[in-house]
């Protein structure tokens, strides 16, 4: 289970080692990565420790080369409190890595509960675990969920149709403008 982002209290990382020691109870093959700096960190480490995370709970820190990362995960898990448009729900979508998220912000647009994710409330570690269960005891679904995310970025998301939806609403201002 593969974490990216900044470690600071409003991405929902402490309810993330709640439920990986939840999800580890059931699944003790499972492993959690939490790729990311800030002020969090140190506590979330602590946090991990006293859980008797041990090694079942990776803080590597900032990297750099993060898709390579996203392509060995088996999902990847956004348990933010709130949220714009999450670029690291479609960076994992890019490389067919499903997506359990908090359903905050802009993140329901993209991550479609039952089509190309999971979708649980934040603040609760019992629905982020629950996901998760699910997610990692399933691996057909994990991989079609995946395949849906891929399908969806590069259908909606590529410069080309982005460029494509920007060039569309600057013509229509254009037009009601008379210019």
């Amino acid at each position: 289970v593969l974490s990216v982002g900044r470690l600071s209290a409003e991405k929902g990382h402490r309810y993330l080692v709640e439920a990986a020691y939840m999800v580890v109870a059931g699944h003790p093959d499972a492993h959690f990565v939490l790729l990311g700096e800030g002020r969090e960190r140190s506590r979330l480490e602590g946090q991990a420790r006293r859980l008797g995370l041990g090694e079942r709970c990776l803080f590597p820190g900032f990297r750099s080369d993060a898709r390579p990362l996203m392509a060995q995960a088996d999902v990847l898990v956004l348990p933010s409190l709130t949220e714009g448009m999450p670029n690291v729900v479609l960076e994992a979508f890019a490389v067919g890595l499903p997506v359990v998220a908090t359903a905050v912000g802009g993140v329901p647009e993209i991550v479609q509960d039952g089509l190309n994710g999971w979708l649980c409330k934040p603040r609760h570690p019992r629905a982020l675990a629950s996901a998760l269960m699910e997610a990692l005891g399933n691996p057909r679904e994990l991989q079609r969920r995946g395949r849906a995310g891929h399908g969806l970025v590069k259908r909606r998301y590529t410069f080309a149709t982005q460029a494509e939806m920007a060039a569309r609403g600057f013509r229509e201002v254009l037009a009601r403008r008379g210019t």
